[in-house]
């Protein structure tokens, strides 16, 4: 933590931040893929191992041609990246969410400085029936890429409300909706996904979470902190 408030980061610098951690992310989840498959894709974002390591002057655009050249030779990239990601990948977001006091403010962090994290969308909610929806809503010069834009947003906050309830929550009761057909590989999103309900299909693509969860304190909550990385942040 000292590291960040000795020297507050720029916007720019906690994008490339955050970027550099998510393709490290991508580096474990291809250490027994496809040979080389990782060198070749940072390659192709005109990228090198020593801007991965400084972790600086990375952007959204850097990830998004990484992670479009692998997806082609592993289509379940994006959810195997989020089964296995923490939420201090996301920086000062990650910090201010994890000492948020309550599941719901820990939430309302994330949803605040979602384009931190992709500029290929943003994200609606709505209250429906005792459930908070969580929506994606793409950017118009993504939208053939809904499919990974929904794993992307659907897995990506479902892995938020893991963390943030911690291993001994029960997490039943919630419901991962797509609005497209079965994909061939369906069992990574149940892996990715279970207690919750997947369905495809659907009219929608949203994850429906029980509101009363919301109330829930957060497993490492530090109310203290929450202030200060909510301000740093801003």
């Amino acid at each position: 933590m000292t590291d960040y408030f000795a020297d507050i980061p720029s916007r720019q610098e906690e994008e490339s931040r955050i970027v550099a951690n998510w393709l490290r992310r991508i580096q474990e989840v291809l250490r027994e893929g496809p040979p080389n498959l990782f060198l070749r894709a940072i390659d192709r974002a005109n990228l090198s191992g020593d801007d991965m390591a400084s972790g600086k002057n990375l952007s959204q655009s850097h990830l998004d041609v990484v992670t479009d050249y692998i997806r082609q030779q592993v289509p379940d990239l994006t959810l195997r990246m989020l089964k296995t990601s923490e939420l201090l990948d996301l920086g000062l977001m990650g910090y201010a969410a994890l000492s948020a006091g309550t599941v719901g403010n820990g939430i309302k962090v994330m949803l605040r400085y979602q384009d931190l994290t992709s500029d290929r969308y943003t994200e609606a909610t709505a209250t429906e029936n005792g459930y908070l929806c969580i929506r994606p809503i793409p950017r118009w010069q993504y939208v053939t890429q809904l499919r990974n834009i929904a794993e992307d947003c659907i897995g990506g906050n479902w892995r938020v409300f893991e963390l943030l309830l911690g291993p001994e929550a029960d997490l039943r009761g919630a419901s991962a909706h797509f609005a497209f057909p079965e994909p061939e590989y369906s069992e990574a999103y149940h892996d990715v996904f279970k207690p919750c309900v997947v369905k495809f299909d659907s009219e929608k693509t949203e994850l429906r979470i029980p509101q009363k969860w919301l109330e829930l304190p957060v497993a490492t909550a530090n109310v203290v902190m929450s202030g200060v990385t909510a301000a740093v942040c801003e």
